[in-house]
């Protein structure tokens, strides 16, 4: 765990309770806990990645399952809602310095 992270000091450690939609040995996929959108799904890694970069460069075993919970995550949100887009931020961009995608539909998108 790395203090100072939102993911690790309170997902991970049970600190708060979220509504899980998915979860393997290495990832969580749960809703959002301050949503910004009518569906707002969070996918982690379960070890401290601070960023996409991290994960490319030094756990290359770990990208074919990151690609398989996001698929089951994307599914799950299309089902319902007919799309979804998904996205990560790297460098300053990231409010939190964990490796964390955001898979979200809000009917703006759709206009």
């Amino acid at each position: 765990m790395n203090k100072n992270d939102f993911y690790c000091e309170m997902v991970l450690s049970e600190k708060i309770k979220v509504n899980k939609v998915f979860e393997t040995e290495h990832f969580l996929a749960f809703h959002h806990t301050r949503p910004s959108f009518l569906m707002h799904v969070i996918v982690i890694p379960k070890k401290h990645i601070t960023s996409l970069k991290e994960l490319f460069s030094d756990n290359k075993e770990l990208i074919t399952e990151m690609h398989e919970i996001i698929d089951y995550t994307m599914r799950f949100v299309e089902k319902e809602f007919g799309g979804c887009r998904l996205t990560t931020n790297i460098g300053d961009l990231q409010e939190t310095k964990h490796l964390h995608w955001h898979i979200y539909y809000d009917k703006a998108m759709m206009k």
